[in-house]
């Protein structure tokens, strides 16, 4: 139950992170856009701010998971110790 516990508290807490990224990206983006005369530049434009997003949300995700594998890693090694 308490790793339930644990797990639910960090979800929410990455979730809290992810929303916070995407509403300081648009903000950032919507501040920095500019002008765009055709529709080939827009689709550019999109492309590569959206690109940015998913590449930061990709390697926040890794170092997630790499954390965590580390914490679960060092509890394990912590555990066999004691015994």
């Amino acid at each position: 139950m308490k790793d339930r516990l644990l797990a639910d508290s960090i979800n929410k807490l990455l979730l809290t992170g992810y929303y916070l990224l995407n509403l300081g990206y648009a903000t950032l983006m919507i501040y920095t856009w500019q002008h765009v005369d055709t529709i080939t530049e827009l689709v550019s434009s999109i492309s590569s701010r959206s690109a940015w997003i998913i590449l930061s949300l990709g390697l926040m995700h890794f170092f997630n998971i790499l954390v965590i594998y580390l914490l679960r890693r060092h509890r394990h090694n912590s555990s066999q110790s004691k015994t």
